[in-house]
């Protein structure tokens, strides 16, 4: 038998996840489930505006503190 919130909780997950895509790659070790990768084409995810590499997107200058 499963407590009262479970209904309410499994409710919101499957609201919360309607409009998630993709895919992720995990490695299992140890009892460990580590993200090795992920991929979807609704990503709000951009690599040029995660990093501070020569020609990324991120205007470095926001960044330094006055």
């Amino acid at each position: 038998m499963f407590s009262p919130l479970r209904t309410p909780s499994d409710r919101f997950i499957d609201t919360a996840n309607e409009h998630v895509t993709g895919e992720i790659r995990l490695t299992l070790h140890g009892g460990r489930a580590v993200t090795t990768g992920r991929r979807s084409d609704a990503s709000l995810y951009d690599f040029s505006l995660a990093t501070y590499d020569t020609g990324d997107a991120f205007d470095q200058s926001l960044a330094r503190v006055s």
